[in-house]
Order: structure tokens, then C-alpha cells, then sequence
């Protein structure tokens, strides 16, 4: 729940996007990212939201300023909910600018700035947060720079909380794990989702309140993010010395996993599969799951892009060795980057 300093906590931030998002008004029309992950337009239309999509910068990986402003300011169904990702946890100046702007010359778009992939801040002050920006989400789960497993916390200080005082346990997700394999069957095949799907119905979106006290919580992650800081910077700077800076992407994208690019991916998965290792290769053009097809520079980013794990999914013997078979393969397919 949100506290006198405005904290709003869940179990999982896909759970405060939709509790957000249930406490605007029904057919609200939000504007997400076309490589955005899927359990956040999937979150929002189970609020009773309509979705749209933007392409992707193909400089900055994040939303084009000039796009979004046209559709914020077209006079036939404005866009009035922006939410706008760091992708892959990279802290931009140009979006804390552009986030800026849009809430001076239009109060009523409500702005989240969704920094689930970044490394999460502790408190407020730390956060840097954006003057005028509703919510400032960040998330501990799985696979996150501080993976506790579990959490999600928003920093609403600008602004009223929107309406939003109490989240209520209405439904424990206990079906998320097979949701997440039939959505992830329909990306693979390249298949739209039907508006009446029953996954809409599932018990996936987990709504519990954390069960630990936010002192408890908060201090969980400090030590965490103590130790990931470390883990990171070290596993970070062998695979800069094996593999090279050509191909991969600028350090300020190298936090949540380490990125690069390469004009044959999967054979690149497939190569680190082969002797037991594993990488992942996200984010897919989850707008194609609405209907929305025409995203090219999401689409070329998510047919390059291999993130090599940095984190405890990994162990330090492990790295040598991915990133020798990576510098190999990058020798034959690496793109440069043209990030930055």
C-alpha cells in the first residue's frame, strides 16, 4: 500500500502496473513500447486499458520523442497513459528530458517511468525521479539486477496517488508459469492473441501484498544490491577483455544483463546450448501479440540482440567460457553497435 512518503509495494510490479491502471478511468488508452515485456500490456488490458504501440529509437533503444508527442497531441483519441521503459536498465538524460516536457505541457498524461530493468534505488532521493512523473516502478523479481525472487515497489512523489491506497489479495498467480508458456508458444509462431482469449481469465497476475515489512524488504535488498553490484562489475569487465567493445552495446545498457549483437543469434544460442550453457535474446515485438505487425526497428533489435547472463545464474567458471565461444562467433556475424 502507499505509506505517508508514498511508496506504493506488491508482490510483483506487473500487480502495481495493473492496480494503477484500475484506478483510472475504463478504456484509458495507453501508449507502451512495441518490445515492451508482455505481462505489461497483458496487465493493463486486464485493468480494462486500450494499448497502442511505438516503434523503438534505433539509436537509443527508447521511445522516439517525436512520435510519442504526436500521438499525445493528435486531436482524435489522444494518448493519455505513457508508460516509458529504460531498456535494458539504461539511465538516459534524454529521457528524464523528454519524460519532463510531457508533464509540463500535458498534466493530464499520466507518466510512469518504468526502470524495472535498472538497478534499483532505495529510496527517493536516490531515484533521481523525474519532476512531474506519476510513478516510478521498479522490480525485484526473477531475473531482475536484484532478484529477490519476489517484490515490486513504485515511488509516487509528485503528484496525488492517483486514487490508488490499497492493493487487495485478490489472486495468488499460481497459473503464471503456464500463461508464460502459451504466450511465449504464441510469440515463437508469430500469432496474434484473441481478445477473448482465456488466458485474459487465468490466475496469472499475482496480487498479493509482500508479506515482509518494507524496513524488512528494503534492507533485503540493500545487501543484495551490494552483492550484485560487485558480481556484475567483475563479470562485466571479463567479457569487455575476451569479447571486445565492437559488438556490444555502450556500457550505460550493460547493467540488467551484458548485450550484443550479432546477425546470427540463434546459432549463437544454439552454440552455448550445445555444452551447457545458455544465454537469453530479449526483448520480442510483444505488439505482434495485438494485431500490431509494422515495428521494424524493435523487430531488428530483437533478431540480434544476445544478453550473456551477469548475474547468479552464472557461475564466474562459467564466464571465460561463454565469453570465448561468443568471441568466436562474433568474428564471423558480430554487428557493430550503433547504439548510444
Amino acid at each position: 500500500m502507499i505509506d505517508d512518503r508514498n511508496i506504493l509495494m506488491g508482490n510483483r510490479a506487473s500487480t502495481l502496473i495493473y492496480h494503477i491502471a484500475r484506478n483510472l478511468p475504463q478504456e484509458t488508452l495507453c501508449l507502451l513500447p512495441a518490445n515492451v515485456c508482455y505481462v505489461v500490456p497483458m496487465s493493463l488490458k486486464l485493468a480494462g486499458m486500450r494499448i497502442e504501440f511505438v516503434d523503438i529509437d534505433p539509436v537509443t533503444l527508447s521511445l522516439p520523442p517525436d512520435e510519442v508527442l504526436r500521438r499525445i497531441y493528435r486531436d482524435t483519441d489522444p494518448v493519455t497513459f505513457l508508460l516509458h521503459n529504460r531498456p535494458y536498465g539504461a539511465r538516459l538524460s534524454q529521457d528524464d528530458d523528454f519524460l519532463r516536457e510531457i508533464a509540463v505541457d500535458r498534466p493530464n498524461v499520466v507518466l510512469v517511468d518504468d526502470r524495472c530493468m535498472c538497478r534499483p534505488d532505495l529510496d527517493a532521493a536516490e531515484a533521481e525521479l523525474v519532476p512531474g512523473v506519476d510513478w516510478t516502478l521498479y522490480s525485484t523479481g526473477y531475473a531482475k539486477y536484484c532478484d529477490l525472487g519476489f517484490g515490486g515497489y513504485a515511488f509516487n512523489i509528485n503528484r496525488t496517488s492517483l486514487g490508488v491506497t490499497k492493493l487487495t489479495a485478490l489472486q495468488r498467480g499460481e497459473q503464471l508459469s503456464v500463461f508464460m508458456k502459451e504466450v511465449d508458444r504464441l510469440l515463437a509462431c508469430g500469432d496474434a492473441l484473441a481478445d477473448n482469449s482465456d488466458l485474459y481469465s487465468r490466475d496469472w497476475l499475482d496480487q498479493r501484498l509482500l508479506e515482509l515489512s518494507e524496513a524488512e524488504y528494503f534492507e533485503q535488498l540493500r545487501i543484495r544490491r551490494d552483492l550484485m553490484d560487485q558480481r556484475k562489475r567483475a563479470i562485466n569487465d571479463t567479457y569487455r577483455e575476451v569479447v571486445g567493445l565492437s559488438y556490444c552495446l555502450p556500457d550505460n545498457y550493460q547493467n540488467w544483463r551484458f548485450n550484443i549483437l550479432s546477425s546470427n543469434r540463434d546459432r549463437l544460442l544454439q552454440d552455448l546450448a550445445d555444452v551447457g550453457l545458455f544465454a537469453s535474446g530479449h526483448y520480442a515485438v510483444s505488439a505482434k501479440l495485438f494485431g500490431s505487425k509494422n515495428f521494424p526497428n524493435a523487430s531488428a533489435l530483437s533478431s540480434s540482440v544476445v544478453n550473456l547472463f551477469n548475474d547468479l545464474y552464472i557461475q564466474f567458471s562459467q564466464v571465460e567460457q561463454v565469453a570465448d565461444i561468443v568471441n568466436k562467433h562474433l568474428r564471423v556475424y558480430g554487428v557493430e553497435s550503433a547504439v548510444g
